[in-house]
């Protein structure tokens, strides 16, 4: 079905929502002369909809395409979505984003991905909306085409397989969202069978439960009830309160006007209270029909918002009420509940140090104020590199010192670790890399067993989750079971380790020539130790490249000192991964004793309790962003028992014989490494003298835009107790008006301690930013403690100069941090336009420490 508009009409799309206009128009078109404009809007659901019942098939893949055009120019960007709005027989209203996409310009913008049903349903609707509800835009070329049956509808389940909420019976329940058609399909099979909680999806939430006032909509709620009660099975209810969700009504005065418009201040205070009545309302409803089948309540949802001074949420509730809709919220439910229920307060990213404080001293104020808080529910969407499992354990920790429970709530483990990545079909590999990080995630899980009482997946089977499609087109794998119901690696790193297939490490590796004379010097601390370990046998090692040649160092703990001692370096050139050794594949035995070895250059050092080796291996030559495959083995051959083997990569050591197992090297550029004399300079934004002999580092990587609107040359110093930061910045347009600080002509400054190069943020890496005007913002683990900054306006731009505290380390001449610094710039609009950085080409600083330059804390001569 093709909808080009190309005969002058609208091909059966009619306007959705009052007042809005739709008309087929030549003022622009994706292809041919027409498409459809639609104007009018007052609400982001409206929008051109097209009614789809008895149309489409069900149990039939259907890719759904189109073109999106904004009439004007945004003031930010915009997310565009095609949604389906879905009503089975005798049910409540669904919905679902097909596809979506971020509008920055006038462009056309492709919005793309799949659509299936498996129940019959008396409404099918399709509507292309905007999260802006004041954009007039154009929709052109819409497409939609069946694709074959639909494979998400599943198979049979793996009856010989362990039952999740068997195998962890002892530490905690396992749980899984669901919507209610779900109950009669193949899943529930598998949700019998491995779970032992169940809560809503989205039937429990406020805009479902009462859509319009005195209106409530029990059929989905009531079913998952049932179905819990017939299996035996526990409820979590999700959500009494949230700002998404709910229907407008709640904030609309008598007179149908919406409450946050109101300037008087009597009306106000009659607003507050009218709202707060009908929150009491909605609860004690809810609350009194299920208190004695739902044992979990998230009272509140996501009432943080870091961005806020005070780290509230500006939700519609909080500008009419400020924080008393969460009291009344908790008040009420336990007065209706009483004291066996559980009351949560629910919210996502707990992991990262500044929401998880702001969100713990807010709770922290609410029990001393006597607000009846049971736990705080961690929603735990995570993916298969970050957040680590101690910023996860620190959270939980955190909150247990308040007498609390804690529950992971909606929990998935995404593929993804950006928003630009996409597959249809997830590579194996990554599957693979999934089921390690299950296990790494439930490892930690069961070491906090006192602490958390309940773990809950956002969804059963990768057949159904709400991160298909989100952000841009694609499918993900989060859970333990895939599309047909079978066991992932996922489930195997949660239930036997040993099971789980081996996982293939990747290392970045940087360019740079080393001396080899088995001494770590300044060029080798640029790079991480990797970490080796089988039982109590522990070894590291750090790798290098040159254009033909591979660099290790190697650090063994080994007090005797054994013939047979060696490390085995094993390099596949070319990355094929074969069952049997190729001509390109090189295997260099290195002994502790020196002995000479074929192709390489090594140096042996002993030390009291072991010995390091550095060599360089000779090999073909390679370039740039080349992968090859790479493993390294160490033998400690003791006489009076059998020899110690331990491998980075292969854990079954058949290096010899089987590529296939190896890890890979990414061949990165020359780590930038740059001195920071020492010196202690006045924080003020005026330049002292003493910044006159600090070496300058340029931002001149492009991360997003150009590097010709604005860049800053930045000098550091450092003393014991803090790094010093002189950034002298080009910008002849300051702007501030972004609601969001990244958003802010502003300067950031990453900080990475231990030179750890970790794709997560650890205990001594931090982020900070300070915009022109001298506000200071806080990423993963910066804080104002101790931090310093001063800012002055300049004839072409700003200065920004701070003092970062060293949190876990004291400064020391011949110590390498990691380090980069990142210029944000923002356009006339407030919408950022341009990101450059020192090092980091991807933009992931803030997340991924990995991409960090070095700085040398340097013993010269003392900057004066």
């Amino acid at each position: 079905m093709e909808y080009g508009f190309e005969e002058g009409d609208g091909q059966g799309w009619i306007p959705r929502g009052d007042g809005v206009q739709i008309a087929v128009v030549r003022e622009a078109a994706y292809s041919g002369t027409y498409s459809l404009k639609t104007t009018n809007r007052t609400a982001n659901w409206h929008g051109p909809s097209l009614d789809l019942t008895g149309v489409l098939q069900k149990e039939v893949v259907y890719e759904v395409t189109g073109y999106v055009k904004l009439m004007g120019t945004p003031a930010a960007t915009t997310n565009f979505k095609i949604t389906m709005e879905q009503k089975k027989f005798g049910a409540s209203t669904s919905w679902t984003t097909v596809a979506q996409a971020s509008v920055k310009d006038t462009e056309w913008v492709k919005l793309s991905g799949e659509y299936s049903y498996a129940e019959d349903l008396d409404t099918l609707l399709l509507y292309i909306e905007s999260e802006n509800a004041a954009d007039a835009y154009y929709i052109d070329s819409v497409i939609i085409k069946g694709m074959g049956l639909d494979t998400a509808t599943g198979g049979s389940i793996e009856q010989d397989l362990p039952a999740l909420s068997d195998v962890y019976a002892d530490y905690f329940t396992i749980g899984a969202a669901v919507e209610p058609e779900q109950l009669n399909k193949p899943e529930s099979e598998l949700l019998k069978k491995h779970y032992n909680v169940i809560v809503a999806e989205n039937v429990m939430k406020p805009v479902s439960i009462q859509p319009q006032e005195g209106n409530f909509n029990w059929a989905g709620a009531d079913q998952i009830v049932k179905f819990a009660r017939e299996n035996s099975m526990e409820v979590r209810y999700h959500t009494l309160v949230w700002h998404q969700q709910c229907s407008d009504w709640f904030f609309l005065d008598e007179d149908g006007k919406d409450m946050t418009q109101e300037t008087d201040l009597a009306k106000r205070a009659a607003n507050k209270e009218l709202l707060l009545k009908r929150l009491e309302q909605h609860i004690t409803a809810i609350v009194e029909r299920y208190k004695d089948q739902v044992k979990y309540w998230d009272v509140v949802n996501e009432v943080i918002d870091p961005a806020e001074h005070d780290g509230m949420r500006r939700s519609k509730w909080y500008q009419i009420s400020g924080t008393d809709y969460i009291e009344t919220a908790f008040r009420t439910a336990r007065r209706v509940g009483g004291p066996d229920i559980k009351l949560y307060i629910n919210d996502f990213s707990t992991t990262d140090p500044t929401k998880r404080d702001l969100l713990y001293n807010f709770v922290k104020e609410l029990l001393e104020k006597g607000v009846p808080i049971d736990g705080v529910g961690h929603q735990a969407h995570v993916d298969v590199e970050a957040p680590s499992v101690a910023a996860l354990s620190a959270s939980i920790e955190l909150f247990a010192g308040l007498g609390l429970d804690n529950q992971l709530t909606e929990m998935d483990v995404s593929v993804y670790t950006n928003d630009q990545t996409s597959y249809q079909t997830v590579p194996q590999e990554l599957i693979v890399r999934q089921g390690h990080r299950y296990r790494e995630l439930f490892a930690g899980l069961k070491e906090l067993k006192d602490y958390i009482s309940n773990v809950t997946f956002w969804g059963i089977a990768d057949n159904h989750s709400w991160l298909h499609n989100r952000p841009i087109p694609r499918r993900d794998a989060p859970f333990a079971f895939d599309q047909e119901f079978k066991a992932k690696p996922a489930y195997w790193g949660m239930v036997d380790a040993e099971k789980l297939p081996i996982l293939t490490q990747k290392l970045n590796v940087f360019m740079g020539k080393k001396t080899i004379d088995g001494v770590e010097e300044t060029a080798w601390k640029t790079a991480p130790w990797i970490r080796m370990a089988m039982g109590d046998q522990q070894a590291r090692f750090k790798v290098a490249w040159d254009q033909r040649l591979i660099y290790v160092f190697v650090d063994v703990p080994d007090t005797t000192v054994d013939k047979g001692d060696q490390i085995a370096v094993f390099i596949d050139q070319n990355n094929d991964k074969t069952a049997t050794v190729q001509k390109d594949d090189r295997q260099i035995v290195l002994a502790r004793n020196g002995k000479r070895a074929r192709g390489a250059t090594y140096r042996v050092q002993e030390y009291d309790g072991g010995y390091r080796l550095e060599a360089s291996i000779s090999t073909q030559e390679f370039s740039f962003d080349q992968e090859i495959g790479f493993d390294l083995r160490i033998t400690d051959a003791a006489r009076e028992r059998e020899p110690v083997v331990i491998s980075w990569n292969d854990l079954t050591h058949s290096q010899n014989r089987d590529t296939s197992k190896y890890g890979v090297l990414q061949l990165k550029r020359e780590m930038k490494l740059i001195e920071a004399l020492p010196g202690t300079p006045l924080i003020d934004a005026e330049y002292d003298p003493i910044w006159l002999q600090a070496k300058t580092i340029a931002t001149e990587t492009v991360v997003q835009g150009t590097k010709e609107q604005a860049t800053a040359l930045v000098r550091t110093l450092w003393d014991e107790d803090y790094l010093y930061v002189w950034a002298d910045v080009t910008d002849p347009l300051l702007n501030k008006d972004g609601t969001q600080p990244h958003e802010q002509d502003s300067m950031e400054f990453f900080i990475d301690e231990n030179n750890a190069r970790t794709i997560t943020y650890e205990a001594d890496d931090a982020q900070y930013r300070v915009n022109f005007d001298n506000l200071q913002t806080f990423g993963s683990n910066g804080s104002d403690a101790r931090f310093q900054s001063a800012t002055r306006i300049t004839a072409d731009g700003y200065i920004v100069e701070a003092a970062i505290p060293f949190k876990t380390i004291k400064g020391e001449a011949g110590v390498v941090i990691g380090f980069d610094t990142q210029i944000n710039d923002a356009d006339a609009s407030g919408r950022r336009q341009n990101v450059v950085t020192w090092y980091d080409p991807i933009g992931n600083d803030y997340r991924d420490t990995s991409y960090f330059g070095c700085l040398l804390l340097s013993g010269g001569n003392e900057a004066e």
